[in-house]
């Protein structure tokens, strides 16, 4: 196991410590407020290269550990978070992959003939599905959890 998302952590602040063979980074809200939102990733030390909070570089990977705002946020946070995952995606060099990593909160229903997502979701879809396909499309990204069927879709946390 070299990375591990942990999406919906409740650990406040921002920061990183060493665990075992790890790197644990990870953002979440202020310490003055009550713990609801925060990602957080774990990193096998080998593999890392340098860091900043919520976003590592892995050899010619970059990853990226999001949590979007929920879906009934106020569209002028969800407008400032969106457009951050779009100005951090366009200054990651073309030849490095991407991966983007944690809960985005969006449902993009099921999409057969799409490029982007793959046939096996919810036939749900909201607006930060909509956000996340249309980020997707302009930086040339697929959903990848969307093309293969998923025995538990409660899964909340990722294993690469």
């Amino acid at each position: 196991m070299d990375v591990v998302v942990f999406s919906e952590t409740k650990k406040k602040g921002q920061g990183e410590e060493e665990l075992d063979n790890y790197e644990h980074i990870w953002s979440g809200i202020s310490k003055a407020v009550r713990a609801k939102a925060g990602v957080s990733i774990m990193i096998k030390k080998s593999w890392k290269k340098e860091s900043q909070i919520g976003h590592s570089s892995i050899n010619v990977v970059e990853i990226i550990g999001a949590y979007a705002p929920t879906n009934d946020t106020k569209d002028k946070e969800k407008d400032t978070f969106w457009a951050t995952l779009r100005e951090t995606i366009e200054k990651i060099p073309r030849r490095k992959e991407l991966i983007i990593m944690g809960d985005m909160n969006g449902r993009v229903g099921i999409r057969e003939s799409c490029k982007i997502a793959g046939k096996h979701e919810e036939e749900e879809y909201n607006d930060n599905g909509e956000r996340l396909i249309a980020i997707c499309e302009q930086s040339d990204l697929k959903i990848s959890n969307t093309f293969f069927r998923h025995k538990d879709r409660t899964l909340k946390n990722f294993v690469l």
